[in-house]
């Protein structure tokens, strides 16, 4: 599974859509849709979210069908990297054995590597968050638990590769 591959478009902003709906409740509310931003590092102020989310939404929450219009609008405008890709890119590269899942060993496989090895303190708090993002406890993570896995880990370890792009208000 390592290259996930798409039937359409639509299937691909469909899985976009369920992996940043980080509570999985079929909205995209303004958390997620910050969360998405600095992901993105765009770097918002909540006034910036809330005019995006105003823009694309009435109620506060995108749905799906909103959600998709707003990525494909920000993409159009050359505004937003697509930061779903390089999750997946991301997800790859730990997915050594293209399983679709990762397992602890493989991620901290792949961090040991270099002069940035983890520091015990640092490999500790790693595992526990780890197991937190691990739901079902299958000792494996998804791509939508590895996604939360990012969020707690912050950017101690993982650095997107983005230039950084400013929020036109």
């Amino acid at each position: 599974m390592g290259e996930m591959e798409f039937e359409s478009e639509e299937d691909y902003w469909n899985q976009a859509f369920e992996t940043f709906d980080a509570n999985s409740d079929g909205g995209i509310d303004l958390a997620e849709l910050e969360h998405l931003m600095q992901i993105c590092k765009l770097n918002p102020t909540r006034e910036q979210v809330e005019e995006i989310m105003n823009e694309f939404s009435q109620d506060g929450r995108m749905n799906k069908q909103q959600f998709m219009s707003m990525m494909k609008t920000k993409q159009e405008e050359d505004a937003w990297p697509d930061p779903y890709e390089d999750l997946l890119t991301a997800f790859a590269l730990f997915d050594s054995e293209n399983t679709g899942e990762l397992t602890l060993d493989q991620m901290i496989e792949i961090m040991q590597y270099g002069k940035d090895a983890l520091k015990p303190e640092e490999l500790q708090m790693f595992e526990e968050d780890f197991r937190l993002c691990d739901k079902d406890g299958s000792g494996t993570i998804n791509i939508k638990e590895f996604v939360e896995f990012l969020t707690r880990m912050g950017k101690m370890f993982f650095e997107v590769e983005y230039d950084t792009v400013e929020v036109e208000s």
